[in-house]
């Protein structure tokens, strides 16, 4: 998987994903415990560098991609 990968390499991964089934199976893959905070986006599920919006690709607004380096 390329997240993990990219994470490992120091970079911060954000992901977006609807189902809250495929986020928790994620990281019981990679043996991570995410924290969990809402935003108007949605539920923020994060464990080190990878962080995975519960939510619409579409909604992301211009603050949450400012620090997106590459897509």
């Amino acid at each position: 998987l390329d997240m993990p990968w990219l994470a490992a390499q120091g970079h911060h991964v954000l992901g977006v994903e609807l189902s809250p089934l495929a986020i928790e199976q994620f990281f019981a893959e990679q043996r991570l415990t995410p924290e969990q905070h809402q935003s108007p986006l949605g539920v923020h599920h994060v464990a080190g560098r990878i962080e995975i919006i519960q939510g619409d690709v579409f909604a992301l607004d211009d603050a949450t991609l400012a620090s997106c380096h590459a897509v």
